[in-house]
């Protein structure tokens, strides 16, 4: 993590991607300093619960983030209304429910959404489709609607 974060630091890079390092809320305190530079994150081993996505949500030009963490719930979900330009959003693992889908339509900039082995019932998503129609849905490894960037797996998001 110490070489993305100087990268970032030193403008040679706008985004940290971690596949196999585990990631907690402590870890994210590398972060200060960094908040007008990081515009992606994608940390696919975390232990980051409500706490640490608050502070992943101090970060104001963040336009993707992927997570997975089975620490996270609906109501640390909230705090993803401060990313105003996030455009790409993907959670894996993380317990959230109906109540917490509801909470991503605040996302007015949200152009995909994946959601991997969570609590959402398939009503929720449903009603999400519908009235989320230019957003690109993606749950538990399926592809849902027909948003703008349909299976495009070139997408950043899918990266």
């Amino acid at each position: 993590m110490a070489e993305q974060v100087a990268a970032v630091r030193d403008g040679q890079a706008d985004e940290i991607r971690l596949a196999h390092t585990v990631v907690t809320d402590d870890d994210l305190s590398r972060l200060d300093g960094l908040e007008d530079r990081l515009t992606r994150i994608n940390f696919s081993r975390t232990e980051i619960t409500n706490q640490g996505l608050t502070r992943l949500c101090q970060l104001p030009h963040l336009m993707q983030l992927r997570l997975a963490s089975r620490h996270l719930d609906d109501h640390g979900l909230a705090s993803l209304t401060n990313l105003k330009e996030l455009r790409h959003l993907h959670l894996m693992d993380a317990p959230i429910t109906d109540a917490g889908l509801e909470s991503l339509r605040a996302l007015k900039n949200l152009e995909s959404l994946y959601l991997d082995r969570t609590q959402v019932s398939d009503e929720a998503r449903g009603r999400f489709e519908e009235e989320m129609p230019g957003v690109h849905v993606h749950f538990d490894n399926g592809h849902h609607g027909l948003g703008p960037h349909h299976a495009d797996h070139d997408h950043p998001a899918a990266r």
